[in-house]
């Protein structure tokens, strides 16, 4: 693997209701993530708690960039909001009101237009 090279693999969630969902919950499941990195090709496992969100904030954070993104933080510098609150997700969901007028969602979307000439 070439020294600059940064290969992610990663889940974004466990999956959707679907036709496979009732054998797939009778299974330990987790999301998958792993890194890697040309820079670095030993092998290492972290084993801190963390969460989806942490993701881009720990790729981020190999680039040379912040260790946070968000909600996420860097698996590796930082401390996710998994390990600060038992009950992340209660907080996230609690948040998400703030979210939405924060980022101005609309509640409906009445009227667009699509642009076929622009490419």
């Amino acid at each position: 693997m070439v020294k600059d090279t940064v290969i992610v693999v990663s889940s974004d969630h466990l999956a959707m209701n679907n036709t496979a969902w009732k054998y797939l919950n009778k299974q330990d499941r987790n999301n998958l993530f792993f890194i890697l990195r040309g820079d670095k090709p030993q092998q290492e496992t972290l084993a801190v708690k963390r969460n989806t969100m942490d993701n881009g904030a720990t790729v981020l954070d190999i680039l040379g960039g912040d260790n946070f993104i968000g909600l996420g933080r860097s698996s590796l510098s930082g401390q996710s909001l998994s390990e600060v609150f038992l009950n992340v997700k209660e907080k996230v969901l609690a948040m998400k009101p703030d979210i939405i007028r924060l980022w101005n969602f609309p509640k409906e979307i009445k009227d667009f237009t699509v642009d076929r000439d622009k490419t």
